[in-house]
């Protein structure tokens, strides 16, 4: 495996960081270089901003799996917020399939468009309107399998003294003012 240089917009070549990995030790020196805690402390460094590219299989999932536990383990934050590009990747999420004892992870589903019926088309000019709180008062209200559906409800007090959650990108426009919210409730 091998990490080259590339051309970033706005990002000094001095700034970015290259490594050749030919194999296991090197693998395994890389990982323990780029822990959990050293990324967040970059993340600092940087005022919030850093780009990680790294190459396949050299541990992207492991280390943001390591950075979301040090962020949390570390008390400096009370809330980490976790946006991913696709569910699948959620779903790998270490903390996702075994939520640590004693710290509330909160994993945020989207709606659940086919069980909306014929009310997905109505949900999806609310969503697309930005109008997602107005649209679980006016459609889940009103919709005869609320009673059943907890997607409703994940956005309420179930957010209460979470410390992580997690969530799809494309949700953050669906869901309307979600951070400001959670940092409330948190």
């Amino acid at each position: 495996m091998c990490a080259r240089y590339r051309e970033y917009p706005g990002i000094e070549r001095d700034r970015l960081v290259s490594h050749t990995i030919e194999n296991e030790e090197r693998l395994r020196a890389f990982r323990e270089t780029w822990s959990g805690q050293r990324m967040l402390e970059l993340l600092k460094e940087n005022n919030g901003q850093m780009l990680v590219n790294w190459s396949i299989g050299v541990g992207k999932s492991v280390n943001i799996d390591d950075v979301i536990e040090a962020a949390v383990k570390s008390a400096a934050y009370d809330l980490v917020v976790a946006l991913f590009p696709t569910r699948r990747i959620i779903e790998e999420r270490r903390w996702v399939k075994n939520p640590p004892p004693g710290i509330k992870v909160i994993n945020l589903k989207p709606r659940p468009r086919k069980k909306c019926g014929d009310k997905d088309e109505a949900w999806q000019k609310y969503e697309a309107a930005d109008l997602g709180l107005l649209g679980r008062i006016q459609i889940c209200g009103m919709c005869k399998h609320r009673s059943k559906c907890l997607w409703p409800d994940q956005y309420g007090g179930t957010l209460e003294g979470a410390k992580v959650i997690f969530r799809a990108m494309d949700l953050l426009r669906a869901s309307g003012p979600l951070l400001q919210k959670s940092a409330k409730l948190t």
